[in-house]
């Protein structure tokens, strides 16, 4: 079973926790719009060293990217940086009525 198929399961969530796996998944942003579909609330945990874009090693190459892609089916309540390299965003699923 992959990843895409556990979202598909059928049950909706209040929160899914989604930490340090986002750069190993190729089609990443895909699966951040599915989970939209599934969750109320989503944490996002991430590592993205600052160095340039290029450099970095995986699928999400920076925080500004991730952000966006975040943006287009969450609102983001809070963005916590550590470090300078270990993002925390806090979101919730847009237009959800709770």
């Amino acid at each position: 079973e992959d990843v895409f198929d556990a979202v598909d399961n059928g049950e909706r969530f209040d929160l899914c926790v989604v930490l340090k796996i986002l750069t190993y998944i190729k089609n990443w942003q895909e699966l951040l719009a599915k989970l939209s579909e599934k969750v109320n609330f989503l944490l996002v945990g991430l590592s993205l060293p600052p160095t340039p874009p290029t450099e970095i090693i995986g699928y999400v190459k920076s925080q500004a990217i991730l952000i966006n892609e975040l943006e287009k089916n969450y609102d983001i309540e809070t963005e916590v940086t550590l470090n300078g390299c270990h993002h925390f965003i806090f979101s919730k699923v847009k237009d959800q009525k709770l």
